[in-house]
């Protein structure tokens, strides 16, 4: 049950960060927020990659992959 809060908490932690804080400010947050999902998927069992997966973790990491490239793109097209 703990690793099922600790995932739900992690999910809608992610999911509100454009409530909470400016992501494009904060580039540090983006990259540890892919790291921590990264980390939990590789060193956990079959079960929580399994609650994971339903949770949609896996796509909101390839979703914080997609902006943060767009964010670093964006920034180095207007310094230009």
């Amino acid at each position: 049950m703990s690793d099922q809060n600790t995932l739900t908490n992690l999910h809608h932690l992610i999911a509100s960060f454009d409530d909470l804080i400016s992501v494009e400010q904060n580039p540090q947050i983006i990259l540890r927020a892919i790291n921590l999902i990264n980390l939990m998927a590789f060193k956990s069992s079959m079960q929580v990659r399994k609650l994971m997966k339903d949770l949609k973790l896996l796509e909101q990491r390839d979703l914080l992959i997609i902006r943060k490239v767009q964010s670093t793109f964006t920034h180095l097209y207007r310094s230009k």
